[in-house]
């Protein structure tokens, strides 16, 4: 499985083109990588990068909130149906000691009303960060502060009786899966091979700026491609010390 920002995962064939003179110099050079990405020895490590990714599989990295009752290793990560996500919400929130009949009524109508005018931009998705360092920018923090991910606490992050309840819920986690690259959706050529050289850059030139990357899986994630569920405070404090 490759890790792009982990150089232990990376195949030596890689790691033997980016240890030449001629890539070495580039990065050097240059700071970013649209400066440098048409260099046709670069195009072709992006391209043995890209199928190295799709016969060995790609590391990506969850980022929410675990419930006792719902365990990712023993579930696996689903993908977005609405719907479905809501319903099963619903019956575990039913349940909560602060969660009283009329509460309950707030929840389902504010659910029901966030469901109708929902876009649909993220069904059928389950989003990841490609990347380890991702993981940690301010984009990340509702979904380790609320638990139910974006389709449930959307409709509740500014209700002072309903938010403190998702805050309590859950415990944050990173959840670390092997993704089949062919169901994985990103939005750049090369995607793959540009992040991992832009970290070999890096570890060349510390002015050369990092790609970092994210993506969706459009099929459920089995319980077998679950690699850890990594608590969030040792996730951080692991990535921090260069173990993660």
């Amino acid at each position: 499985m490759l890790i792009l920002d982990d150089r232990s995962t990376w195949p030596e064939h890689i790691i033997d083109q980016l240890n030449t003179d001629a890539v070495i110099q580039l990065c050097k050079s240059h700071e970013f990588m649209e400066h440098i990405v048409d260099q046709p020895r670069l195009v072709d490590i992006f391209a043995d990068v890209d199928s190295f990714a799709r016969d060995h599989g790609l590391a990506g990295y969850h980022c929410t909130k675990q419930a006792e009752s719902s365990l990712f290793q023993s579930t696996g990560l689903r993908t977005l149906d609405i719907a479905e996500h809501h319903a099963w919400f619903r019956e575990l929130i039913r349940e909560h000691p602060d969660v009283d009949k009329e509460l309950y009524q707030h929840i389902d109508a504010q659910l029901t009303y966030w469901q109708k005018n929902h876009t649909g931009k993220r069904e059928g998705m389950i989003w990841f960060c490609l990347t380890r360092t991702l993981v940690l920018v301010s984009g990340t923090e509702s979904f380790f502060k609320y638990f139910g991910g974006e389709a449930v606490y959307f409709a509740f992050m500014h209700d002072e009786r309903v938010a403190p309840i998702l805050e309590k819920i859950g415990v944050p986690v990173v959840v670390e899966a092997k993704i089949n690259v062919a169901d994985l959706t990103v939005f750049r050529q090369w995607a793959f091979g540009r992040t991992l050289v832009s970290h070999f850059a890096h570890s060349q030139n510390p002015d050369f700026f990092i790609e970092e990357l994210e993506g969706y899986a459009s099929s459920w994630i089995p319980p077998e491609s679950v690699i850890a569920v990594h608590s969030h405070e040792q996730f951080v404090t692991s990535l921090a010390a260069g173990v993660a």
